[in-house]
Formats: structure tokens, C-alpha cells, sequence
């Protein structure tokens, strides 16, 4: 998927990310008298373009910040415990594997949506 020639497919994705990454510095420069939070906003430049070269669709803010919250609980939830290895100590581990029941009942129809219209899309 990283040869010369599919990455100069996703030239437009990597323009657009880049003009959001500047418009968002800019706004938030503009509310902080000049103080902005790069880390952040570069992190979210490089998951839009994540996004689209996975699902191959490109998605408005909102629903780029809903899907990086979902993907946030998910690898929260998903830390390795030592249920893991002993499955026989699982049932003091309740309270964990009803929150990664509660995240994946989460995660599910944002997901299932990008994937069904990302393989409908054509991705790859």
C-alpha cells in the first residue's frame, strides 16, 4: 500500500489535511492570541488522512473527531490484563469487560458504517 505510485493517489488527501491543519492553527490562534496546541491538531491532520487512505472516503470534521474519540476508547479499553493470560481470574475483571462491551456497542455503527461505504467506495 506504500509504494511511490499509491502514494501520489492520495496527493489531494494530503493537500486537503494540510489546509485543515493550517485553518485550524489559524482559528485557534486567532481565539488564543497566538497560543495554539500543535501536537493536537497535527494529530489530527494525519488521522483525516489515515482515515481516507483506510476507508477511502473523505469525511467532514465532526464525524473525523467522532471516529478519533471511538478509536481513543477503543485503545483504552483494549490495554492487556492479566485476565488475558489467565482466563480463570476473568471474573474479577467484571467491571473492565462490561466497559469494552460498552465501547464496542460504541464503536459499532460508526465502524460498520465507514466500512461498508469504504468498500463500496472502492478502497483497498
Amino acid at each position: 500500500m506504500l509504494s511511490s505510485s499509491s502514494i501520489k493517489e492520495f496527493r489531494g488527501v494530503r493537500d486537503s489535511a494540510m489546509d485543515t491543519l493550517i485553518d485550524r492553527l489559524r482559528t485557534e490562534a486567532e481565539a488564543n492570541s497566538g497560543a495554539v496546541w500543535v501536537i493536537s491538531n497535527v494529530r489530527f491532520a494525519v488521522f483525516c488522512i489515515l482515515l481516507a487512505m483506510c476507508f477511502g472516503i473523505e469525511m467532514d470534521d465532526e464525524t473525523i473527531v467522532k471516529m478519533d474519540q471511538v478509536m481513543k476508547s477503543v485503545l483504552m479499553v483494549l490495554n492487556p490484563r492479566i485476565d488475558d493470560l489467565l482466563p480463570i481470574l476473568s471474573p474479577f475483571f467484571s467491571k473492565e469487560r462490561r466497559r469494552v462491551q460498552e465501547v464496542r456497542k460504541e464503536q459499532h455503527p460508526d465502524v460498520l458504517f465507514l466500512n461498508i461505504n469504504g468498500f463500496h467506495c472502492g478502497a483497498r
